[in-house]
């Protein structure tokens, strides 16, 4: 079973995109995948087509009964798409967690104690979404996951924001969590068209490629991705002959050769 975060610290970079159409394509493979949406706006629960102020049972929910210490079955919170991708939805109710959390002996592993069922369930994958900010919330998630894929979108404030991403994943090794790992880098959202993407990447290779494992499968931008987010689908069932259908298919199977063969 592989624990994964999706981490950025910086907003924009396409955490939830990514989350969720590397689900769709791991789902594709036959692996057995859960997603786990952690940020009280809920992207990813959205772009999977539910609507956050439907759903009664989320993580945030989940999270209280630990810390109010009431059982719960965690099938309960399971929620299945149109695509059958398994979801743990969020909503804004996760903001108030934040809150309790700071009361809490133990507060940085309670994500930990309330995903600790889906151990039973022998998925491959768990795959969990972050808010685009530090908080007790990411500490649970960095304190939960073993290991962290980084989505970087190809710009100047993107690659200066991974010394902040760097401290705080090394601040986690000492404190909470010595056995994370981080997969790699991928570029997320790149235009490929503007030398200022092309510069960015080959500094990010040349400066951090030799301590980090950095993906040559490229996620373009493209149209038909946030598309379908509207639609509540992944690339994958909304166009699957598109560039980002497949450039996602190309990620993901490096993204299998990478986390099987160890190289992260």
């Amino acid at each position: 079973m592989h624990k994964i975060g999706i981490i950025n610290h910086k907003g924009g970079v396409g955490k939830s995109t990514l989350t969720g159409n590397l689900g769709a394509f791991l789902n594709k493979s036959k692996k057995k995948v859960i997603l786990i949406d952690m940020d009280p706006q809920a992207s990813l629960t959205m772009s999977l087509g539910f609507k956050p102020d439907n759903i009664d049972k989320n993580i945030a929910e989940m999270m209280t009964n630990i810390i109010e210490n009431k059982p719960f079955d965690i099938r309960d919170y399971i929620l299945r798409n149109e695509e059958d991708i398994l979801l743990i939805p969020s909503g804004q109710e996760l903001t108030k967690i934040e809150l309790l959390l700071h009361q809490e002996i133990g507060r940085e592993y309670i994500l930990k104690k309330a995903l600790k069922q889906l151990n039973d369930f022998s998925f491959d994958f768990i795959l969990v979404d972050p808010p685009p900010f530090i908080s007790l919330i990411t500490v649970n998630i960095l304190s939960y996951v073993e290991q962290a894929l980084i989505p970087i979108s190809p710009d100047f404030l993107s690659y200066k924001a991974f010394d902040i991403l760097s401290d705080s994943l090394n601040n986690i090794r000492n404190k909470t969590n010595s056995q994370l790992e981080i997969i790699g880098i991928v570029f997320n959202f790149a235009d490929l068209r503007t030398f200022h993407a092309k510069d960015v990447m080959d500094i990010t290779k040349k400066t951090l490629g030799d301590d980090i494992y950095i993906f040559k499968s490229i996620i373009r931008a493209h149209t038909g991705i946030k598309e379908a987010q509207i639609k509540g689908q992944s690339i994958l069932t909304y166009d699957p002959k598109s560039i980002g259908s497949k450039d996602y298919e190309n990620f993901v199977n490096e993204f299998l050769e990478v986390v099987n063969s160890g190289k992260e």
